[in-house]
Parts: structure tokens; C-alpha cells; sequence
């Protein structure tokens, strides 16, 4: 007999999904446990599998029902969604991300309470981020990806939350690097300590100066626009307050057509 963890996105979808294969595994002999939200307590227990409940954000003030958290994002960030998906990407995904990231930071310690007591034999995870505990317990891991298909990339076909047909290849890159931008931020904060976050970023890209006047060179007179390989790169700071706000400081620099330019940023981020 083999011990298997599931651990779904707290939402009806993945954990149904999980469900399905969970009862194909108890009817073969084997011990299956689920990790869930505590909205969920008991529903799992109920169609015969062990729980174990964790929280990926502060307990509310009031009783709130399962998934709750997701279906008030969404109802808060709906208008977005009349946009184009090229701006979703900076006023939804990057919150999205930003969020998922947020709860696995705070539900590390419990994660792998969990793990070191269940003792699994693999676990499989319907979420749409890899949560560290699960890469820090050592054990044998899947990944369903029900939430989205398209997280699996591949040359071929759209970028995810595109939308874009598979047919014509117009704006891919654009998107790609887009969504590269807007999740920069994400990607480059390996460092914790405490409440604090740090990490480097950098990039590279062309730039284009546009210029009214002209430019002598010798005796040629040439226009003044001109492009310009770019680079970027700098450090950035984030404090948390609260699960949902933090103090952010970016500190950059971005040379380009010879010349180098600073910056530094500083302000409060509220997610």
C-alpha cells in the first residue's frame, strides 16, 4: 500500500478533479490523504479520504465559504476583463501570480508539518504554481495542470492567456515579452528573510530615440532617430506589512544609446 497526497487549488474544479482519481487509488488499497483549505473541512473526510487543512492566508474575521477568497478576487477584478489579454496580463495575472506566491510563502511551515507527518509515498498537486515545501520534502511529485492546459508551454500553440488562435502567429512574441515585463518582479525574488524579500532583475531589449533636431557627422547631416541595443538591470526590496501590502523599493539602472540612466522607486503595494 502506497500513501498518496493530494493537494488541490482551493476551488471545487481541481478538487473534484482530484477526487476522481483519489477513489480509483482507495478502491486499489491505498491510503490517500487530501490537503485542503479549511473551507473544506470535512467534504473530503465525507466521501472517505483523510484530511489534513491548512490556510494560504490570515484566518477572516468571519466564517467564509469554500473558496471564498478566489470568488471575491474575481468579482473585485472582473472589469478587467473587458479588456484586451495583453493588458490583463499586468492588472489580473500579475496580481494572480502575486497572490499564489503571497499563500505559498505563508502556508510553507504547515506544508511541510503536513508532509513530515503523512509520510507520503508521491504528491500530486492540481495548483498552478509548484509550492516549495513540496520541492523541499524530497518526495515524488505530479503535477495536474486542470486549470489551464496551456501552462504547458510549447513553440506551437498560443501563449497562455492569450487567447490568440493557434492559427496565426501575430502578437505571440509581443505577449511573451509582455508577460515577461509584467512578472519580472515575481521571478527575481529569491532571497527571504523574515517579512523581507530581495532579489536582482535584468534584462535587455532594442531601444528607439526619436529627435526633432538633426546630427553632423563629418560632413553628412543625418537624422537624429536612431535605435540602440538596451540594458537594464537593478535590485529590488519588498517589506511586508500585512499579507496584502508591503513596502516595495526598486533600485535600476538602464544604459542605452551610450548613456546610463538611474532610477529608484519607492512605494506601497497593495495586492
Amino acid at each position: 500500500m502506497s500513501t498518496v497526497v493530494f493537494f488541490p487549488e482551493g476551488a471545487y474544479g481541481p478538487t473534484n478533479n482530484c477526487v476522481g482519481i483519489g477513489q480509483v487509488l482507495v478502491e486499489r488499497g491505498h491510503r490517500v490523504v487530501f490537503v485542503v483549505e479549511e473551507s473544506f473541512a470535512g467534504s473530503l473526510e465525507a466521501q472517505g479520504f483523510e484530511e489534513r487543512l491548512m490556510r494560504l492566508g490570515s484566518p477572516p474575521e468571519v466564517e467564509e465559504e469554500p473558496g471564498q477568497f478566489w470568488k471575491d478576487f474575481i468579482r473585485d477584478t472582473a472589469p478587467v476583463f473587458r479588456k484586451p489579454t495583453i493588458e490583463q496580463l499586468s492588472e489580473f495575472v500579475e496580481p494572480t501570480w502575486r497572490a499564489l506566491c503571497d499563500g505559498a510563502r505563508y502556508v510553507d511551515d504547515r506544508l511541510r508539518e503536513i508532509f513530515d507527518e503523512v509520510q507520503p509515498d508521491v504528491i500530486v498537486e492540481d495548483n498552478v504554481l509548484c509550492f516549495p515545501a513540496i520541492h523541499h520534502s524530497g518526495r515524488p511529485w505530479v503535477r495536474i495542470v486542470s486549470c489551464n492546459p496551456l501552462e504547458v508551454k510549447d513553440d506551437q500553440i498560443p501563449p497562455v492567456f492569450s487567447g490568440y488562435p493557434a492559427g496565426d502567429r501575430t502578437g505571440w512574441e509581443d505577449f511573451r515579452a509582455e508577460y515577461t515585463r509584467t512578472t519580472a518582479e515575481l521571478q527575481f525574488f529569491p532571497v527571504q528573510v523574515g517579512r523581507l524579500h530581495a532579489g536582482l532583475f535584468g534584462g535587455g531589449g532594442i531601444a528607439y530615440r526619436f529627435e526633432d533636431a538633426v546630427k553632423l557627422s563629418g560632413t553628412e547631416v543625418i537624422a537624429g532617430n536612431e535605435s540602440s541595443g538596451a540594458l537594464v538591470g537593478g535590485a529590488m526590496f519588498q517589506l511586508d506589512i500585512h499579507t496584502r501590502i508591503a513596502l516595495t523599493a526598486r533600485l535600476g539602472i538602464a544604459d542605452a544609446h551610450g548613456e546610463q540612466m538611474h532610477d529608484a522607486i519607492f512605494g506601497l503595494s497593495v495586492y
